[in-house]
């Protein structure tokens, strides 16, 4: 008879947030098939009323970066495999069995899919799932398949454990995403890219979120890119990265507007061209992505202003021990 595989299932709750019912759900339709662990890594004890009707573990680490979490999470979890999936995540279940299966099938090193905005009832969650379409569809899996890529979706993922543990980066960052991107390709570590939309989020929804989130990701690349500051390989990797996930707005326009003083039509034909491209799967967000492609760049330059800002801070390198 086959040994099960030992799989823990982990997921991450701030102060009075609930563990998901999905995340939960997905632990206990699976348990026939592995050894499962469950652990929750929250700022605080959680409350009774949030208490959920399965054994598992607490992990109370406060005012943590994930990244931080996740190493000291690595530090006592013995399982072969972790799924990290964010509190905030409905999961499309019989879609994340098939992928979990099929990872630990093949002994991937890490894998990865796809998630989704969870509804689009606002202008700004519009705008959000045009910025989904284009970084999750479009970027990434094009950046992975030039061997270009260093980014993962940190709302969910699975690794294997013994690829990671006491190997990774120790300088913390707010982009874990990035920190096991750079490390999954440096190393030529085994991937598995799934395509299929393994669950849904729910969006930032207002203009100042949207502005304190890539402060915040411009604080973690920052230190990302002063603790590869002498490795020339890495930063190539990053400021491909830049060029992909903050700047093609730039060509964009430049193009738009170099056809407009040729010929007016062949500019708006372009737009029209690379909009329907972009929102091939989900085309009712075609309008939206029209006033995405004039609002956004302003969250592009915030993001340059906060960079070089964070760039000349000395005190935001912090090497966790």
């Amino acid at each position: 008879m086959k040994k099960k595989c030992q799989l823990s299932f982990v997921t991450f709750c701030m102060a009075n947030e609930a563990v998901s019912d999905k995340f939960i759900e997905l632990a206990i339709s699976i348990q026939a098939s592995y050894h499962i662990n469950i652990f929750v890594i929250a700022d605080q004890e959680l409350n009774n009323d949030l208490r959920i009707n399965y054994n598992y573990d607490t992990l109370i680490i406060p005012q943590k970066t994930k990244y931080e979490r996740i190493l000291k999470l690595f530090e006592i979890c013995n399982s072969e495999f972790i799924i990290f999936v964010d509190s905030d995540i409905s999961l499309d279940i019989p879609k994340v069995l098939s992928f979990i299966n099929h990872t630990v099938s093949y002994s991937y090193d890490i894998a990865w899919g796809k998630i989704k905005v969870s509804n689009y009832s606002t202008i700004t969650s519009r705008l959000v799932s045009v910025d989904k379409l284009l970084s999750h569809d479009v970027i990434r899996p094009l950046l992975w398949r030039f061997g270009l890529g260093i980014t993962i979706p940190g709302q969910l993922f699975i690794l294997r454990k013994a690829a990671f543990h006491k190997k990774l980066n120790r300088y913390d960052t707010f982009l874990d995403d990035i920190s096991f991107g750079l490390f999954v390709k440096r190393n030529h570590l085994k991937i598995h890219y799934d395509y299929c939309i393994l669950g849904y989020e729910n969006p930032n929804n207002t203009f100042y979120g949207l502005l304190k989130q890539r402060k915040r990701w411009a604080t973690g690349f920052s230190t990302i890119v002063k603790s590869r500051k002498n490795d020339s390989i890495d930063l190539m990797y990053l400021f491909i990265h830049v060029f992909f996930y903050h700047l093609l707005w730039v060509p964009f326009w430049i193009g738009f507007f170099s056809l407009f003083n040729m010929k007016s039509y062949l500019a708006f034909l372009y737009a029209i061209s690379i909009i329907i491209y972009v929102c091939r799967k989900h085309l009712s967000l075609s309008i939206s992505a029209i006033l995405y492609c004039i609002v956004f760049p302003v969250y592009h330059i915030w993001w340059f202003i906060c960079f070089i800002k964070e760039s000349f801070d000395k005190n935001n390198i912090k090497i966790i021990e």
